[in-house]
């Protein structure tokens, strides 16, 4: 969360967040980028800075808004977020993707966290399905 004064949350905990894109609904306000730690070409360009930093100051909260390393492609910046993890081994990776931060009702999860979703008697629509990259690297729109 980052905010002052207030404690992080024991959970959920993790170790590294990749944002690919921002949602036209956002008006260019990327206010929150900040607590990810590398964002796609894609997201940066639609970034409009004095909007995030208008939401920055009246949330009391400029963190949110430092924009961090920039990677060209989903597929780096999701090899970067993994790497320096420390993941070893690509297929324990405890992986979650989300289509939209305003819409956490279904998600995309690794093969690691299978049994995990099971016992926490979690709906699983389909999979297990392989992370697909088009040629330029990017994972394709959701649904």
């Amino acid at each position: 969360m980052m905010q002052m004064g207030e404690a992080e949350p024991a959970t959920p905990r993790y170790l590294r967040i990749y944002v690919g894109d921002l949602s036209p609904a956002a008006g260019g306000n990327a206010h929150g980028m900040g607590l990810s730690d590398f964002i796609s070409e894609r997201l940066a360009a639609k970034i409009d800075m004095q909007v995030t930093l208008a939401n920055a100051v009246t949330a009391c909260a400029p963190q949110k808004a430092r924009r961090p390393p920039v990677v060209a492609t989903d597929r780096e910046g999701i090899e970067l977020g993994l790497s320096t993890a420390g993941v070893a081994d690509p297929s324990a990776a405890r992986v979650v993707r989300v289509a939209n931060t305003r819409d956490l009702e279904r998600l995309w999860i690794s093969e690691a966290l299978l049994e995990e979703a099971h016992t926490a008697e979690l709906e699983i629509e389909k999979g297990p399905l392989a992370m697909t990259f088009d040629p330029a690297g990017n994972l394709p729109a959701t649904e």
